[in-house]
């Protein structure tokens, strides 16, 4: 997730600078990185939440008395990936945050 969201940054410099030179401050577009990583995050977890479910509730091998314990445990490990798969990729938006932050707006209008 860092890789993709510093080639993103990257390849959005000029439109960061672009802003900055309307007038927006650091802090609205670290809040607008933020908020794509989060919902980025969200999405690919739903995705693999539900091909998780799908795959454990498959076996058709459980009795009914293991399907309340592997209920809990399922719960358990999803509530478990979502607090890890948001803590991680916002620790991983920190190193572009750092590099939006010491953009110049005057170099956009320069290319503009």
């Amino acid at each position: 997730m860092l890789l993709t969201t510093l080639k993103s940054v990257k390849n959005r410099k000029n439109e960061f600078r672009t802003l900055k030179a309307l007038g927006w401050n650091n802090k609205r577009i670290i809040t607008m990185l933020f908020m794509e990583t989060t919902i980025q995050t969200i999405i690919i977890w739903i995705i693999a939440s539900i091909i998780t479910v799908t795959f454990l509730t498959l076996d058709s091998t459980i009795v009914f008395s293991f399907l309340i314990i592997k209920f809990s445990s399922i719960i358990y490990l999803l509530v478990v990936t979502l607090l890890l798969s948001l803590v991680i990729p916002l620790i991983g938006t920190l190193l572009p945050v750092l590099y939006v932050v010491r953009l110049k707006p005057t170099e956009a209008l320069k290319y503009e």
